[in-house]
């Protein structure tokens, strides 16, 4: 009669693949937090390029209507302001307009812009009627020069586009 000698096991192979099993957990865990991160990152990149494509719109909506009026508007016009005259406050500060708050009389953009939380809006300063000085006659020629800001808005209102344009008129 045999006997079979049974070797005493001591469960090392249970603890390398716990150790194992801790490590991959480990990885796991990482690998979906780094998911999310960028997830983020790449939803917060497309809610800016949608609030610049929306002020972009605008922008560029008050310029063709700027350069399509007839004659050159100036500071009596509804949509343009005189210099330094859209915010009191700001201009006391020695800040521009625009860094202060955005305001409410902004001509609103009127068309839909799909997946904006709110219509980019616009405001024209009108920064003053600058003469040719090779020609002199009557009426005078020159050019009337506007600063164009617009303000988009991406899914959120959190997310804001500012965008200035000059414009030099005849």
């Amino acid at each position: 009669m045999t006997l079979i000698t049974m070797k005493r096991q001591s469960g090392v192979v249970l603890l390398v693949s716990l150790i194992i099993l801790i490590l991959l957990t480990m990885i796991s865990i990482t690998a979906l937090q780094v998911t999310g991160l960028q997830e983020k990152m790449v939803s917060n990149f497309n809610n800016r390029n949608l609030a610049f494509q929306s002020s972009e719109i605008a922008l560029r909506d008050t310029e063709g209507w700027l350069l399509g009026e007839i004659t050159a508007p100036d500071a009596s016009h509804t949509r343009v302001w005189d210099i330094n005259t859209i915010s009191a406050t700001a201009a006391a500060a020695g800040l521009e307009w625009w860094q202060e708050t955005w305001p409410v009389s902004a001509t609103v953009y009127g068309g839909v812009i799909p997946g904006v939380n709110s219509n980019p809006s616009t405001m024209i300063e009108y920064r003053g009627f600058v003469l040719d000085t090779s020609t002199m006659g009557v009426p005078p020629s020159g050019k009337h020069y506007y600063v164009i800001t617009s303000r988009g808005t991406g899914s959120n209102d959190q997310s804001v586009v500012l965008l200035q344009s000059t414009i030099a008129r005849e």
